[in-house]
């Protein structure tokens, strides 16, 4: 997709500057060379500079800008780039999406029947979202992502395992839990209700900051660690409540697969994991490969670059790498699995050098067989990004209380799709289409065209 767009951008200026300036072809050359994507700006998808033009034109940028946004629009063949501005300097164009939507899909339709037969069977692990707190336009982007990972193999013959790994049982779990028996206990719904949950764990989380460095938090961290470790020996208070909020969770996850319609082969919970991997590391450190270190047990990954690992706190709690290396066991527990595709932010990188690393180190072949393929990273959560989830969660909880709201046409998913997959940070905004804003790290990636032939 970068090359399409691309180059209907340098086409058109190679027409625009050949009418309005009669430049030679040499010098036409090493200007249309100057067509690139915006740094960081939310005005354009694709941009001419005419800066360099200036010294040569003895014409101010602007007014070079002004004039070729004049010429554009009398330049045929410009329907992917629907609009030509002139923005300080710069010719901003903007990308149609629709049309880049049709004009991929086009080049996809050969792709719906597979274009060979293996017998290799590849496990796709995507959409790892946590119970108890809100689902985020990052984790529609990945869900969107790892499904169109999947049709891309399944063109291809190989038969795919479609799995996810929803995140029901750590600290953010204990942490929210906690919070409303402690404070929020008369306000809990006779209902399902996840964005009432989703709001207290924002609830506790800002509660913890609120008495960061007072005795108070001490105490709440203490209690907030107990609750997690009976939870994770599912006992205590608690537990029955977390039963109850954890389904409210995976309902609204299994919404929102519907919706999207994605359908997983397996399942994997980290509440399920969590025991084995823990009872794993104990058996490896009294093996001798972990090590203590203040209390906590982990391995010393520093001659790989990788740093010291932790594995096991010193209060016996594992953490999210811990139930990985169990989940990593329990996926080529099938002999038919060749390999492990994992999609996920491009933040976990580091994670997953230490995960298979350690799991190399620990005599698993499999570890080689086993990727972190990145959708990409949302850079930092803003306010916006809860704006976003806002928009998105809204077409579910209305829907379900008032039968006139009508989700997004299958259309409206396309054009997410495509517009996902060009710039790693959309802005959502599910009205009559799909609104998406550049990137400064504009990454064209998997097109969406085989999700939706």
């Amino acid at each position: 997709m970068d090359s399409i767009v691309r180059a209907a951008a340098e086409n058109i200026m190679r027409e625009v500057l050949a009418r309005a300036f009669q430049a030679p072809e040499a010098l036409l050359d090493s200007w249309v060379a100057q067509v690139a994507y915006p740094s960081d700006s939310p005005l354009a998808h694709v941009a001419f500079p005419c800066h360099p033009l200036s010294r040569h034109l003895k014409l101010a940028p602007q007014a070079i800008a002004a004039l070729l946004s004049a010429e554009v629009q009398k330049a045929p063949g410009k329907s992917l780039l629907k609009d030509a501005r002139a923005v300080g300097g710069y010719l901003n164009f903007s990308v149609d999406v629709e049309t880049l939507y049709t004009m991929l899909d086009g080049r996809g339709q050969g792709l719906a029947n597979p274009t060979s037969d293996t017998s290799a069977k590849i496990d796709v692990e995507f959409s790892q979202p946590n119970t108890h707190k809100f689902l985020h336009v990052g984790h529609l982007r990945n869900m969107i992502y790892g499904e169109a990972v999947c049709r891309l193999l399944q063109a291809t013959g190989t038969k795919v395992i479609r799995s996810t790994f929803p995140g029901d049982m750590g600290a953010h779990v204990a942490k929210c839990l906690w919070y409303i028996h402690k404070h929020q206990a008369q306000s809990i719904p006779s209902e399902p209700d996840v964005h009432w949950l989703g709001r207290m764990y924002c609830a506790s989380d800002a509660f913890l900051k609120g008495i960061a460095g007072t005795p108070e938090e001490l105490i709440a961290r203490d209690e907030i660690g107990a609750a997690l470790r009976e939870l994770e020996a599912q006992k205590g208070p608690l537990y029955p409540f977390y039963l109850e909020t954890r389904a409210w969770s995976l309902g609204q996850m299994e919404s929102v697969y519907r919706w999207l319609g994605i359908s997983f082969d397996r399942w994997y919970f980290e509440s399920e994991c969590d025991v084995e991997s823990r009872r794993l590391v104990q058996e490896k450190f009294q093996e001798g490969f972990f090590r203590k270190s203040q209390g906590a047990i982990g391995i010393d990954l520093s001659e790989f670059d990788l740093g010291f690992v932790l594995f096991l706190k010193s209060d016996g709690t594992g953490l999210y790498i811990t139930k990985d290396l169990e989940l990593l066991k329990q996926k080529f527990s099938d002999p038919e699995v060749e390999a492990s595709i994992v999609v996920v932010d491009a933040r976990q990188k580091l994670h997953f050098k230490q995960l298979f690393k350690t799991a190399e180190l620990m005599g698993y072949p499999q570890a080689a067989r086993f990727w972190a393929r990145s959708s990409g990273s949302q850079g930092k959560r803003s306010q916006c990004w809860k704006r976003n989830w806002s928009r998105i969660w809204l077409f579910f909880w209305n829907s379900s209380r008032r039968p006139s709201v009508r989700l997004p046409p299958p259309t409206a998913l396309r054009w997410f799709a495509v517009t996902s997959l060009i710039w790693p940070r959309p802005s959502i905004g599910f009205t009559r289409s799909v609104q998406s804003e550049p990137s400064a790290t504009r990454q064209f990636a998997t097109p969406a065209w085989v999700w939706w032939p």
